[in-house]
């Protein structure tokens, strides 16, 4: 079985410290985190947002660009 598609209730507690969804949403805001309120007025964040911006599954690694000037010869 799949976790859930988004955050419970419990985990947004944990992950930014506070129970009103009103300071839930201001501290989400403040950090830049992305979610939608409910029609309740709850946030409601992906489970896939929370484990790409901690590190976690589904992070995909950034591509690198090659240091050209590293491979360039001095003296030309």
């Amino acid at each position: 079985m799949s976790p859930p598609l988004f955050l419970s209730p419990d985990e947004l507690k944990e992950l930014t410290g506070y129970q009103y969804p009103s300071r839930q949403k201001a501290w989400l805001k403040d950090r830049g985190w992305k979610f939608e309120a409910d029609n309740l007025g709850r946030p409601k964040v992906l489970r896939a947002h929370l484990e790409s911006r901690l590190g976690g599954v589904g992070r995909s690694p950034s591509p690198k660009e090659p240091n050209l000037d590293a491979l360039r010869i001095f003296g030309k």
